[in-house]
């Protein structure tokens, strides 16, 4: 019996296999109703046990125009180290319960919640106004490796409110760079060295000014943009494909989501006169980068 479990390869032709990988992908969250919409890729990259967007992130959705609240329970798709709750539009609440620990906070628009592991998770609407949030988590990565988290390596949950993370923009941003964002981070990662959102997760706020091309770069890792706010089909994203050397523009709409694959070139655009255009990288860089491995190359 244990013979046939046994398995043995010859090294060079099997050193690097061969596995799926994403695809450019695009949605968004304006054409979704009310409740949790998961980006589902697990059918592409082969994944037959657990919900997934990339091998070890998941994200989607949550949608309250109808519903006054949804209540999660911790379970597959939420059994996590980190989770980030960006609010697209509308005004809430967030309460989250860990064993005895129990917080909750108010939420606007454009407010960035980030929330550890938890054992219920509870999101409110205010009033009678509709709340859509994009999220991330990184419940693949336990999934895989069949672990449950049992310590908090961040706050249980915090907020970077619209206008702190508006104002670090502009405050933060050097005018001779071809790039203006800032990397989102707290004091847990900047002790351990990784500047990241969370130990998992990384977030960077991109502004593109108007009439702007930024130049290229790439990184080893997957980047799942979410368009804030921008012109309609005015801002973009070239991606160079690394197989084929084909390449494809993205356009952007406030609420697009999309996928940009593993060591892709690409580079983002705004051809707008007078309106910016905001987006939302959250990329698996957490981990990457205490791992020693992210390696982004600007050029």
């Amino acid at each position: 019996m244990t013979e046939s479990y046994n398995k043995y390869y010859e090294y060079e032709s099997a050193c690097n296999p061969i596995l799926n990988k994403n695809k450019i992908y695009k949605t968004n969250i304006n054409n979704y109703n009310d409740g949790i919409h998961f980006i589902e890729q697990q059918e592409i990259l082969k994944i037959n046990d657990y919900k997934c967007t990339s091998t070890d992130l998941l994200a989607g959705f949550i949608i309250l125009k109808n519903n006054t609240n949804i209540l999660i329970n911790e379970n597959k798709d939420f059994t996590i180290t980190s989770m980030i709750l960006f609010i697209y539009d509308g005004d809430g609440q967030i309460n989250i319960n860990l064993n005895d620990d129990k917080e909750h906070v108010h939420v606007s628009k454009y407010d960035l919640v980030v929330v550890s592991n938890f054992n219920k998770l509870e999101i409110k609407k205010k009033n009678n106004n509709h709340l859509k949030i994009f999220f991330v988590n990184d419940s693949p990565l336990l999934n895989y490796l069949d672990v449950k988290s049992n310590k908090q390596k961040i706050k249980l949950i915090n907020v970077y409110n619209k206008e702190e993370l508006f104002n670090n923009l502009e405050k933060l941003s050097n005018k001779k760079n071809n790039r203006k964002g800032i990397l989102i981070g707290n004091q847990y990662t900047q002790e351990t060295g990784t500047k990241t959102i969370t130990n998992t997760l990384w977030a960077l706020l991109n502004e593109v000014p108007t009439k702007f091309n930024q130049n290229l770069h790439k990184h080893n890792s997957i980047a799942f943009d979410f368009i804030l706010d921008c012109e309609e089909n005015k801002a973009w994203t070239l991606v160079k494909n690394n197989t084929d050397g084909t390449e494809e523009k993205i356009f952007w709409k406030s609420g697009e989501f999309f996928i940009t694959p593993i060591n892709f070139l690409h580079s983002h655009h705004n051809d707008s006169d007078n309106k910016l255009a905001h987006v939302l990288p959250i990329q698996n860089a957490g981990l990457l980068s205490y791992l020693r491995i992210f390696d982004i190359n600007l050029y």
